[in-house]
């Protein structure tokens, strides 16, 4: 389990592999800031994962064998470290290798250029259908990545989206063939980091700020609601549904 970083013809390089479903736990979230860290003079990054997914979300698993205060200091470190990339000062791209759901989801919409690799990939939130009520940052970020008109269905539904439904629906920007999806990222990137990265971060920051402003005006009161779902009966009940239904995938 590892991140593997590199910066070349000023792109940084962010590769990930956390087994097949690239789970968000303690080790990845700490790995990923700290891959961001080590492309920090980059003029533009491109992350993606190794497996079948790029990631599937937080780590299901060892989410439920926390207790309340670990799951709070989870959260809060998820959402800060989702808004550093949200307003990360130069362009990033993710390369969606696979499956982009839930928390991965999240990540791929906190960055500002999406490509998905044609396939059996499916992306989405499947969080209230659970009974997990999103932190503030995770509903205002997306409220600016998704299209006003897809609100209902991705964040309401719960639907999760076929890569040709995804292109439809906005929420990704091309879908690739898979043997072209990385040298496909990077060529974005190469031509978003010739640009001036200065006015770029500036102006991207105006453009989010409103988004983060609303957020950290609601995220302790949403930190709260989060933990205080996860120990809902019924929302346990559903999330050990899920990781039994994921082990006999395996």
């Amino acid at each position: 389990m590892a991140f593997v970083t590199e910066i070349k013809d000023r792109v940084g390089h962010i590769r990930f592999g956390f087994g097949s479903a690239n789970a968000m736990g303690v080790d990845f979230l700490a790995g990923l800031e700290a891959a961001f860290d080590a492309v920090s003079a980059a003029d533009a990054v491109v992350l993606t994962g190794d497996g079948t997914a790029f990631s599937a979300g937080l780590d299901l698993p060892a989410l439920l064998a926390l207790d309340e205060p670990s799951v709070s200091r989870l959260i809060q470190d998820f959402c800060r470290l989702m808004e550093k990339v949200f307003l990360w000062p130069a362009p990033t791209i993710a390369a969606l290798n696979g499956h982009a759901i839930a928390g991965g989801f999240v990540l791929a919409g906190a960055c500002d250029v999406r490509l998905l690799a044609r396939g059996s990939a499916k992306l989405g939130m499947t969080g209230v259908a659970l009974g997990i009520a999103y932190p503030s940052l995770v509903t205002s970020m997306l409220q600016y990545t998704v299209p006003k008109a897809s609100w209902h269905t991705v964040l309401l539904e719960g639907r999760l989206f076929s890569a040709d439904s995804a292109l439809a629906a906005q929420l990704v920007d091309e879908v690739v063939e898979p043997e072209v999806l990385w040298e496909r990222a990077l060529e974005r990137a190469r031509a978003l980091a010739m640009g001036d990265r200065d006015a770029y971060a500036r102006t991207k920051r105006m453009l989010k700020w409103d988004a983060v402003t609303r957020a950290r005006e609601l995220a302790a009161e949403s930190y709260g609601a989060f933990v205080a779902a996860l120990f809902v009966p019924s929302t346990r009940a559903r999330l050990t549904a899920a990781v039994e239904r994921l082990k006999t995938k395996r």
